[in-house]
């Protein structure tokens, strides 16, 4: 059993069931039929809470994990508790059961977990408490051996039951630090992230324009573009695509429109003699962040502003939005007028306070300081007066941050989000970005910005106790008006809520990483992970990384070799380099090897050609140099100089068999076949452009079969000809199908959605084609297209 790879049975189950004491419940699925057992620890011990769990068993021959639906619900207080089996195991059973208590203290049974549950896991815990405490005195409590060492840790050392500020900055100044939290050494925790998550497999689409004269902008995390951060789904289901994409859907796109004529202003400020509207800024019995905006005495109301009139004077409330306004933005679904504001009238604390480091940069701030924030018209959950209050808005203003932020800083605010949100879908309240971006942007002023590059994983764990500690403060400052607590809205079990998640986060991030990156197809994480903390003690007593580098770099290859079997070669030259650049990071006698052997290094295991001539090409235009020529020697038979235009890079390469090299006819089937056989692999980086450089040779040999046929005299010529062009035509069909096919693999509009207007010019010619257009329609999302084509089909 020792052997990697070999299978338990019955037996081996039975005694892992009697060690941790365990209650496993097997389905026994053979054919139509399902057979509960149950495996129960054979001990003389009565004892009630037992933690169960569940596998299948398939027709005698194999077993498998399963999970509860509800399991997600359950694992943070599962881990938190566990966890305890390895923290304090020197104090005495009393002082450990004292711990025990208390943690389960701060977790409340209610919607995400019973109180039975708690209860089971609990009981497991101070179960093994009293197995360790006899181990340690050699006592035995039934009628097998206790084990002492049943539980370890990745560092083979006893975990800090909490983080200090001490432990805190540690892992910011010591890159070679073994997390006393979590076990796992901030090395192998960097190389993991950046290997389970590369950085082009997350959408990450950036900041909107933020231009001063721009009439309007998004308003939160649409402006900056921190809403759409996700991983990429590359699973064969797609489910975690298709969530999203509900879930971007549901959301609100709100947008506001600037006002032109309005200004605010102090009232020592006021300028008489101006045409515009002056209004004075009065945050007097309103939250931080929050203000009403009261007229001047005598001052006369233009028509198209709402006002209400009150023992304090008379004030402004939101402006209506015409019906012609809504008509100019159709994709938006709720718009708000709104005000600027000078962030220098608000925001002058944040512009004065001193940074230690070089986050956030003085050129950044003066830009910031000449800026304006926006004054949209919403009220805080506990306003008094409702109606005419605005909330200062902050939108453009973080735009302009994210798009200062490095890509090293972008990268790690990205892993942040996705474990967040993540862990968080089910909740009811959860953590929008807006909480996270002022989490990150606090905490990327406590170290200086290259730690991101040379620490990720310190720099990130970082980040997550800093969140932590927020959550159990139950404050959570503003990042320019540090006096307004973004948590205020959140109820008292909503927070114990988020501090279970962030904390199981903080304490388990590796396993966290790996449950996230499963759910999305990356199906080598559990091998990598275990692969990659094999030495994880070794380096915790010697802090040597030359032996670990070397294991990184095979599994590096073993990560490349995977990405480009789907396709992803981008992402995959990315994440080369960038583990490239972490090997010439880690300290110690070793020469780094050049980045040209590296990649090569990488090339050479990579069993498809069209992976190894792909990276090539991407290696020889970044680099200028001609890694290529290893591994493809360019002929007249390539794609590239069989076509008169511009060929993907990614096909360009592709031997044309020499009997199609001359006909675009032949050629379009040949890429028809290539991009049908692609598309059987999930590669659409290959599938795609052979489907539409298929298409573009077709409509290239309809243009030249259309030259000169209304010339021709000879009826019965001139009908064959049209003949042959609308049997060319025909060829089209199966084309634009394949096409909805590729997007329909990744629930994506691209590319169907860019051949719409040729596919309706087709179907002109061929309304057999209606059905597939209806279809094609319906899954654009196109509701009332549909329907017009479902009408046609016969």
């Amino acid at each position: 059993m020792e052997r990697s790879g070999e299978w338990g049975d019955h037996i081996m189950l039975q005694a892992l069931v009697n060690v941790f004491f365990l209650e496993v419940v097997v389905f026994n699925v053979f054919q139509e039929d399902i057979r509960r057992t149950e495996v129960i620890a054979e001990s003389k011990e009565r004892f009630s809470n037992r933690l169960t769990i569940y596998l299948g068993h398939l027709g005698e021959f194999h077993y498998m994990s399963l999970r509860p639906k509800n399991w997600l619900h359950y694992w943070p207080y599962k881990a938190l508790l566990g966890r305890l089996l390895v923290c304090s195991t020197d104090e005495t059973l009393e002082a450990r059961e004292k711990i025990l208590k208390e943690k389960l203290s701060t977790m409340h049974p209610g919607k995400y977990i019973p109180q039975s549950e708690l209860e089971n896991i609990a009981g497991f815990v101070s179960h093994h408490f009293m197995k360790q405490q006899s181990a340690t005195h050699q006592i035995v409590v039934d009628d097998h051996l206790p084990h002492s060492e049943l539980f370890n840790t990745c560092s083979g050392q006893d975990l800090q039951l909490d983080e200090t500020e001490d432990s805190m900055q540690c892992l910011i100044e010591d890159p070679l630090l073994t997390d006393p939290i979590s076990g796992i050494p901030l090395p192998h925790l960097t190389i993991l992230i950046t290997l389970l998550m590369p950085t082009m497999m997350i959408t990450n689409p950036g900041a909107l324009p933020y231009g001063y004269n721009l009439p309007f902008h998004l308003l939160g995390s649409l402006q900056d573009g921190s809403k759409e951060i996700t991983l990429n789904d590359i699973s064969k289901s797609q489910k975690m695509t298709a969530f999203y994409n509900k879930h971007t859907l549901k959301s609100r796109k709100e947008i506001v429109i600037l006002k032109h004529d309005v200004r605010v202003t102090d009232s020592s400020l006021i300028d008489h003699d101006s045409s515009s509207t002056i209004l004075c800024f009065d945050d007097s019995n309103t939250s931080p962040g929050y203000c009403r905006l009261k007229y001047l005495d005598g001052q006369v109301p233009k028509s198209d502003q709402n006002t209400l009139q009150t023992e304090h004077g008379l004030f402004l409330r939101a402006f209506d939005v015409s019906t012609a306004l809504l008509e100019n933005i159709p994709d938006v679904e709720i718009q708000n007028i709104g005000i600027r504001l000078n962030f220098c009238f608000v925001c002058n604390e944040w512009y004065t306070r001193r940074t230690r480091f070089d986050f956030p940069s003085w050129d950044l701030k003066l830009t910031i300081f000449a800026m304006y924030c926006t004054l949209i018209p919403k009220a805080h959950h506990q306003s008094q007066s409702p109606a005419i209050e605005w909330k200062i808005d902050f939108s453009r203003i973080n735009s302009l941050i994210m798009d200062s932020l490095t890509r090293p800083q972008r990268y790690g605010f990205a892993i942040f989000k996705v474990l967040l949100e993540n862990l968080t879908f089910h909740l009811e309240k959860r953590l929008k970005s807006k909480h996270l971006k002022a989490v990150f942007f606090l905490a990327c002023e406590e170290f200086p910005t290259c730690f991101w590059k040379s620490n990720l994983g310190g720099c990130l764990l970082f980040v997550i106790s800093k969140l932590l500690i927020c959550l159990k403060k139950r404050f959570l400052p503003h990042y320019f008006i540090p006096q307004r607590n973004l948590l205020d809205s959140f109820s008292t079990n909503d927070l114990d809520t988020l501090c279970v998640i962030v904390e199981s986060i903080r304490v388990i991030p590796v396993h966290v990483t790996q449950f996230i990156v499963e759910k999305h197809g990356y199906s080598y994480g559990p091998n990598l992970v275990r692969s990659v903390l094999t030495n994880t003690k070794l380096f915790t007593n010697s802090r040597e990384l030359n032996s670990s580098v070397d294991h990184w770099i095979s599994k590096t290859y073993g990560t490349a070799r995977y990405l480009t079997r789907f396709g992803y070669y981008f992402p995959t030259s990315e994440l080369l380099e960038k583990v490239h650049d972490l090997t010439k990071l880690s300290p110690g006698n070793r020469a780094p090897e050049s980045f040209y052997d590296f990649f090569n290094g990488a090339l050479q295991l990579m069993k498809q050609r069209s992976s190894r001539v792909i990276l090539a090409k991407l290696y020889d235009e970044k680099f200028g140099t001609a890694m290529v020529n290893k591994y493809f020697t360019d002929s007249e038979q390539s794609l590239g100089k069989c076509l008169s235009w511009d060929v993907d890079l990614l096909i360009s390469w592709l031997d044309v068999p020499a009997g199609k090299s001359g006909d675009l006819i032949s050629i379009a089937e040949f890429l028809y076949d290539q991009s049908l056989r692609e598309k059987e692999k999930r590669n659409l980086s290959l599938s795609t452009p052979t489907i539409e450089t298929a298409i573009k040779c077709i409509k290239y040999a309809l243009q030249e079969d259309s030259i000169g046929v209304e010339n021709i005299n000879d009826t019965e010529l001139k009908d064959e000809i049209l003949a042959q062009k609308r049997e060319l035509k025909a060829m089209l069909k199966k084309y634009y199908i394949q096409v909805y096919h590729l997007s329909k693999l990744i629930l994506c509009f691209s590319p169907l959605i860019n051949h719409m207007p040729d596919i309706e010019d087709l179907c002109k010619d061929f309304p057999e084609m209606s059905l597939w257009v209806c279809v094609m329609f319906r899954f654009l999302g196109q509701r009332e297209k549909s329907q017009v084509y479902a009408r046609k089909v016969k």
